[in-house]
């Protein structure tokens, strides 16, 4: 990642990756958190499921009416 001059971190919510994220942090200012897209959510993971179902919901009921 040396080469780039911005790098998106998407790590998950748990104290470990909050290690490496702060490790990151102090190396360089380019690392960039980004959990705040995914903040009431475990993980990315976690956060694109649940669009999933969000989505699947959504036109579920849309076919009803």
């Amino acid at each position: 990642m040396a080469q780039h001059q911005q790098a998106n971190l998407y790590l998950d919510r748990d104290s470990e990756d909050l290690k490496h994220l702060q490790n990151a942090s102090n190396q360089s200012e380019k690392y960039v958190d980004q959990r705040e897209l995914y903040k009431h959510r475990k993980d990315l993971n976690d956060y694109f499921v649940n669009q999933d179902y969000q989505q699947k919901r959504s036109r579920k009921i849309e076919s009803h009416f």
